[in-house]
């Protein structure tokens, strides 16, 4: 029991915060103390008759967490050529599938298998039926910009249009590609206003809303640190706040452009 939990958790120290991981095979996912917990309550409860305590949990995890600490220099994000999927991780670079390395501290897994002779004309067929040729290739660099963890191009991206032009279905396809459980669907409002939105953007790709607000923001801080490459300071409810650098990209549909005070 204890072995296995050792292998689950990594104590990880960043600006100050302390936060618990646990590596699935392929990526590390916040939130180990829900998973060490489980295991906890399960065997304490099968040697006693009553249900460990929540200090006895809390202590009995941070002494777990201090035998695999970690340091904020060790702690790396994975090189920017590097893509985590089902298979492996494949180095755009190179076109080299690497295994999976618990030493590279990816957050997301992409949910595909890579196949470098893979065709897609249903896809191909379907950009050809909503959109005009010139377009093609900026559908497919959003796609492929999804992929990748970093902000360098420093945009959101709006979908406009009336009702069954095919915005909604090539976003499905999209957060279906990428993979749902990398997608979050919070809305601007809600980044902005709700202090523990945030949090739930680590390890995402992609966020995906049709809920844009009729009248400008007053605030538009998030909004500027998610499309800027800024770091965030995340909150957890219960939990210790920590800080890390999203690279979540923003995508939003409408049927008309939306207000903004700038542009007044």
């Amino acid at each position: 029991m204890k072995k296995r939990i050792y292998r689950k958790v990594q104590h990880i120290s960043a600006l100050g915060a302390t936060s618990f991981w646990w590596y699935d095979g392929a990526a590390w996912r916040l939130g180990a103390e829900e998973v060490v917990e489980k295991d906890l309550i399960e065997v304490l409860s099968n040697q006693a008759d009553t249900k460990p305590s929540s200090t006895l949990l809390d202590q009995v995890i941070r002494i777990i967490g201090a035998k695999n600490w970690v340091t904020e220099k060790q702690l790396k994000e994975p090189p920017l050529n590097l893509i985590n999927l089902r298979n492996g991780i494949l180095d755009i670079e190179t076109g080299e599938l690497l295994p999976h390395d618990p030493q590279l501290w990816f957050t997301s897994v992409i949910d595909v298998q890579y196949d470098p002779n893979a065709k897609c004309p249903n896809f191909t067929r379907f950009l050809s039926e909503v959109l005009p040729p010139e377009a093609h290739l900026t559908i497919q660099e959003l796609f492929g910009y999804v992929l990748y963890r970093g902000n360098h191009a420093r945009r959101a991206f709006l979908f406009i249009g009336s009702g069954g032009n095919g915005k909604s279905l090539l976003l499905d396809i999209l957060t279906r590609w990428i993979g749902e459980e990398n997608v979050s669907n919070k809305s601007l409002q809600d980044l902005e206003f709700n202090r523990f939105s945030v949090a739930r953007l680590l390890g995402k790709h992609l966020n995906v809303s049709a809920d844009l607000p009729q009248t400008p923001l007053n605030k538009s801080e998030v909004f500027r640190a998610l499309t800027g490459g800024d770091f965030l300071e995340a909150e957890r409810k219960h939990r210790d706040s920590f800080s890390f650098q999203p690279y979540c990209k923003l995508v939003f549909q409408r049927t008309n452009f939306p207000q903004s005070r700038r542009m007044r």
